[in-house]
């Protein structure tokens, strides 16, 4: 009898976590537990370590470090349309057939980036001159246009030019962004993208050099990026309809791509020097010299216009770097751990648990493998709960 007492309450334990172990990729909430209760050193740090979690079936959890790679400057370059630049584009100045001839003239092969921080907008323009930028812009690779919004409470429909720029909103709905209705400067032509450079009456927070970016706002229920957000789906090749945020506020550009972290408003803290711009009549003399992301600033450019690189130089130098990766076990070494720990509970010398959990823990954070906490968990209780049945069939012995 003893020995059937002992069978039963090692062997009911065990089938409960191998069956655990076996079918616990098939239970969502209890792998979303799995993931929860996975321990590991960087979730004690600052909040620059990301867990990417793949296949619980597979149990393999990377580290990634998102911090600013500083050893990697990018070519970005600030170019202001000045007087001189406006003299070489033609006496009639910034209209739109010059602006065809400045794109047609400073468009490289190996752009990664050209960014106008204003809206190309005439309310008197030639239908002719805007049908020869159109095509310019058509031609122009990598070309974000920057729109001035504000908020009328006008309840306006978003505006058709817009459409290819709308986020779905499906990951954002607890953000809460801040909000226009109204472009404060009708664009006369087409961007592939568009990016809200300014919103009016938004107040930017500062932290000496670290401004807090917003890259999202709300039109009514459709959700737009800001000029930043803009220039950094356009360097990924990613369509604003591509855009996810993760479940601890991440922005993830692709696989490969930048990491952003978002607070509850949409914002992320950036660098945000203002650098004095060049001449853009450089872009036009000599074009091969100049940087592959272009930033192009006009005369009514928003005040933030000179600032926009630097903050996409600290943005797009925060590439993912892989710092370790855990996985589980084999199966067979964690069923042997199992009837181990099985073994152990039937010792009832509790002094030993806590030491050997400890040794677990201290072990698989220095080898990388990680043993599933579900599975041992519903062993331990399984036991405890025959262990209890039957203390009380003995007292009723008694």
């Amino acid at each position: 009898m003893k020995l059937l007492r002992f069978g039963i309450s090692l062997l009911f334990p065990l089938l409960a976590g191998v069956g655990l172990l076996r079918s616990l990729a098939e239970l969502p909430s209890l792998v979303r537990f799995e993931h929860f209760a996975f321990l590991y050193p960087g979730r004690f740090a600052e909040d620059h370590i990301l867990s990417d979690r793949g296949d619980l079936s597979e149990f393999k959890i990377t580290l990634i470090d998102f911090s600013e790679d500083e050893d990697h400057p990018l070519n970005i370059g600030t170019y202001e349309i000045d007087k001189e630049t406006a003299e070489i584009m033609g006496p009639e100045g910034s209209r739109p057939i010059e602006w065809a001839q400045f794109l047609n003239q400073t468009r490289l092969a190996d752009d990664r980036l050209t960014v106008i921080t204003s809206s190309l907008s005439w309310n008197d323009a030639d239908e002719l001159p805007l049908l020869a930028l159109q095509e310019q812009i058509s031609s122009t690779s990598n070309l974000v246009i920057g729109l001035r919004g504000e908020l009328l409470n006008s309840e306006a429909p978003l505006v058709e030019y817009l459409r290819s720029s709308v986020i779905p909103d499906d990951s954002f709905s607890s953000l809460n962004l801040p909000e226009i209705d109204h472009i404060s400067f009708q664009p006369s032509v087409t961007a592939p993208i568009f990016g809200i450079s300014e919103v009016r009456g938004l107040k930017i927070e500062k932290e000496g050099e670290i401004h807090r970016v917003p890259m999202l706002v709300r039109w009514g229920d459709q959700l737009l990026p800001t000029l930043p957000l803009a220039c950094l789906l356009t360097t990924h090749g990613i369509q604003p309809s591509e855009l996810k945020l993760g479940p601890s506020g991440h922005l993830r550009f692709g696989q490969t791509g930048i990491i952003l972290k978002l607070d509850s408003r949409g914002f992320t803290p950036l660098r945000s020097t203002a650098a004095p711009p060049q001449s853009a009549s450089k872009l036009q003399v000599y074009p091969e010299q100049s940087e592959t992301y272009k930033v192009i600033v006009l005369p009514d450019a928003p005040p933030g216009a000179t600032r926009l690189a630097a903050q996409l130089q600290q943005a797009l130098s925060q590439r993912p770097t892989p710092l370790k990766t855990y996985q589980r076990f084999h199966l067979t070494i964690e069923i042997a751990f199992m009837i181990v720990m099985a073994l152990f509970l039937e010792t009832r010398r509790f002094w030993i648990y806590l030491p050997g959990f400890a040794a677990l823990l201290g072990g698989s954070l220095i080898t990388g493998y990680w043993l599933l906490l579900t599975p041992l968990l519903a062993l331990i209780l399984v036991h405890l709960f025959i262990r209890k049945l039957a203390d009380q069939a003995k007292d009723r012995r008694k």
